[in-house]
């Protein structure tokens, strides 16, 4: 699972992003330190790479599997 968060976030405080680490331990957090409560709008580049990278951990991972 990856959780993109933005570090200024005025609805959901950045703690939240630690809270998403606990309850999900294996998850990817990645705080966006220019982003605020739409990532995805504030900084794409960002969120596209944080995605971007995910994704080729999944694949590299299932290849290896298989």
């Amino acid at each position: 699972m990856l959780v993109i968060w933005g570090a200024h976030d005025p609805y959901l405080r950045v703690e939240q992003a630690e809270i998403q680490r606990r309850t999900f331990p294996h998850a990817e957090v990645v705080v966006l330190p220019d982003s605020g409560h739409w990532p995805f709008a504030d900084d794409p580049d960002a969120v596209g790479a944080a995605v971007g990278g995910f994704w080729e951990q999944v694949i590299t991972r299932d290849r290896s599997v298989q």
